[in-house]
């Protein structure tokens, strides 16, 4: 299990303890951690930042030395934290100013070196000064230890600039998000956990490294893998449709109606033959402009957006009395975001929404930035005020429950980047719902399908240009005959 950013200074501020002595215990465990790796003439170089994480390598360093090890304490600039500059008096106190400020023609001569320069609040891009800093420790032949984090790497974020490689990174009580990911996960090293006495008072995430799928059984028939309703398509897009479709009957569903416009109907006939149809009234410009004739006893699940056009017609409001699992996407999220009282009024137990980041932005009335930023909270907030399964999509696509639990997928890479590979997602969900008996598995399932097909691409083409959608549906089979099918 792993944790945010953010969700570790919400601990931090949660818990009893002072911070001093929360600072104490963690330098106090990460000399207990240390005394096994190291031997009393080894020479230790520890390079502290100038805030907590620099205020845990100053405390390190009074310990090794007051044992009498062969430390050297580099300060890279006089601390900012105000407990940094606490325990620096103290340091001073015991052993005067026996510690130096980083200099440009400085070598690292040592036999070990603990960095503690940026902690889990550094985001971006380091700047030249820090890379110089990271390519000396990085080219030294000591043993590198990071405290808590590798400095340059993102606690929440898997890419990673200029960073500290770390032979070993000695992480404080929880395992931090990019501990988890890739590429960001090769800078850590072998990962220590030390439980300083923070009590977990907050969500940890689960990162999906692998999936499984249910079995099928022989004596079964197409109703026991669903009945799905795809309302999509316009004369404008009928390729979304066309895609939703294709990717449900590649995931797997029993049976599959679409309701759309007639012209886009045909569309879909010349590329998923097995889809049937209910009759939606159109207007004369090719639009849906009314579901409410349509049959929602008929499916097990629903899907609703791709492709449908924003024109201002009313296709939520129909769906307030059903009770079957909504899956809304791409121009229903825009529908839902001019009407969010929908949400409140819905007696679905089960909805689940896909923004990309605009999309999440326009649902919750802010800038994207505040997404991009803050894509956990966002989500969690979200998903837990209205009841709802949010997967926001983008790099490490983000799957939150309604109570609050998160999923980071790990598949799937720059070929998804392109459009319509949305509705291919969309109707991967509506193909997999109805044969999972959880709806978390099956949201995460097809998540981790679906970017296997980007990765598959690559693979296979050894190039990220080249991908349309066609063929990322055409790789569905081989990503599915790389799960493990069985529930056992």
């Amino acid at each position: 299990m792993y944790i945010t950013r953010e969700n570790m200074y919400f601990m931090e501020k949660q818990c009893n303890t002072d911070p001093s002595i929360l600072m104490d215990n963690a330098a106090t465990k990460i000399y207990e951690e240390l005394l096994p790796l190291i031997h009393q003439d080894a020479k230790i170089l520890v390079i502290a930042g100038n805030g907590n994480n620099g205020g845990d390598a100053i405390v390190l360093s009074h310990l090794l030395k007051k044992d009498n090890y062969q430390v050297q304490l580099c300060l890279v600039e006089e601390p900012k934290s105000p407990i940094a500059k606490e325990k620096l008096g103290t340091f001073e106190e015991a052993f005067g100013s026996t510690y130096t400020i980083y200099q440009k023609e400085q070598i690292f001569d040592a036999d070990f070196i603990v960095e503690g320069i940026f902690g889990i609040g550094f985001r971006g891009e380091p700047n030249d000064f820090y890379k110089e800093i990271f390519t000396k420790i990085n080219q030294s032949q000591a043993c590198v230890i990071s405290i808590d984090i590798p400095s340059g790497v993102s606690c929440n974020e898997p890419f990673v600039s200029t960073a500290v490689k770390a032979d070993y990174t000695f992480i404080i009580q929880c395992l931090k998000l990019s501990a988890g990911l890739k590429p960001s996960q090769s800078y850590y090293g072998a990962i220590r956990v030390l439980d300083i006495g923070i009590p977990i008072t907050s969500n940890l995430l689960s990162i999906v490294n692998e999936i499984h799928l249910p079995k099928r059984l022989p004596n079964t028939h197409k109703g026991d893998y669903g009945k799905g309703l795809l309302i999509a398509g316009s004369h404008r897009m009928p390729g979304a449709a066309v895609i939703a479709s294709s990717a449900a009957i590649k995931s797997g569903l029993g049976l599959l109606s679409v309701a759309t416009a007639p012209k886009v109907q045909s569309a879909i006939a010349s590329h998923v033959v097995e889809a049937m149809y209910q009759k939606a009234k159109v207007d004369g410009d090719g639009y849906v402009k009314n579901i409410s004739i349509l049959d929602f006893d008929y499916p097990n699940v629903i899907a609703i957006g791709c492709g449908l056009g924003r024109q201002a017609y009313d296709y939520l409001s129909p769906l307030l009395s059903v009770d079957k699992p909504l899956i809304i996407d791409a121009d229903g999220l825009f529908h839902l975001a001019n009407d969010m009282s929908w949400l409140k009024k819905r007696i679905s137990k089960t909805v689940v929404l896909t923004p990309h980041e605009m999309e999440m932005a326009r649902l919750i009335k802010e800038p994207l930035e505040t997404v991009q930023q803050n894509r956990f909270q966002v989500s969690y907030d979200f998903a837990t005020k209205y009841g709802v399964y949010i997967i926001l999509k983008g790099p490490n696509t983000l799957i939150t429950t309604p109570t609050g639990n998160q999923y980071v997928n790990t598949t799937g890479n720059e070929v998804l980047a392109r459009g319509g590979t949305g509705d291919m997602l969309t109707g991967m969900l509506l193909g997999l719902l109805p044969q999972h008996e959880d709806v978390t598995e099956a949201l995460v399932n097809a998540v981790y399908l679906h970017g296997m097909t980007g990765n598959l691409y690559t693979k296979k083409y050894k190039n990220n240009y080249t991908a349309s959608i066609s063929e990322l549906i055409k790789l569905l089979p081989k990503a599915f005959s790389k799960i493990d099918k069985t529930d056992d």
